[in-house]
């Protein structure tokens, strides 16, 4: 009888630590997604929606890596829900009586499901433009609803822009992103140094009047 008793003694010893760590993971599974809920509004819900339901994105890890890239993209230029203009940021100073050039680009998606990708390639250019030589400054703009997104750029000439556009990774960008394009458009003129930063409203007019 003592043996039995022994016996069932260790078996309901066993179960009670088996229910223990399946009470542990279980628990440890609602604190990781009550922790995941807690971060998705901070990497944009709907954006991430539309990801997810995507055809590209249909297996799990598929998602894991999108959802990381567009975390570092998030945290490189910080978008918001709105996504509001990244204000002109001047990197050197510029002679008011000299003329430079100005470049605005009209950079369309196809499909919203690559604008993680897009986003994670913007972060790297972003850091490129910051080592720029002959840079004289920049800003985004964006419209994540629309796919539509803008960038707009004061060189010194067309060497250093030429330059700037075939170093990486601005040139593997360009390789990457190039089927997954809309028509893009690029207008450049002349701007002189007195006339920077260069407003929105006056390079979409220019934009509108190409």
């Amino acid at each position: 009888m003592a043996a039995a008793s022994a016996g069932c003694s260790k078996r309901e010893g066993r179960r009670w630590n088996v229910a223990s760590e399946s009470a542990k993971e279980s628990s440890g599974t609602r604190l990781r997604a009550g922790c995941l809920e807690a971060f998705t509004p901070r990497l944009r819900r709907p954006l991430f929606n539309t990801v997810r339901n995507s055809r590209s994105c249909c297996s799990s890890t598929t998602r894991r890596i999108t959802l990381y890239e567009a975390r570092v993209a998030d945290r490189r230029w910080g978008f918001i829900k709105n996504v509001p203009t990244l204000p002109w940021r001047s990197l050197n100073v510029a002679d008011p009586e000299r003329q430079y050039l100005a470049l605005l680009s009209y950079l369309p998606l196809r499909h919203s499901w690559q604008i993680p990708h897009f986003l994670l390639h913007t972060a790297r250019i972003m850091g490129q433009l910051r080592k720029s030589r002959g840079l004289l400054g920049y800003s985004l703009r964006a419209e994540l609803w629309a796919k539509r997104f803008w960038t707009l750029s004061a060189w010194q000439d067309e060497t250093v822009l030429q330059a700037f556009v075939l170093a990486a990774p601005h040139s593997q960008t360009m390789r990457a992103m190039a089927t997954r394009m809309g028509a893009t458009r690029f207008i450049r003129w002349p701007v002189k140094g007195s006339e920077l930063p260069i407003s929105w409203e006056e390079a979409l007019r220019r934009l509108l009047s190409h």
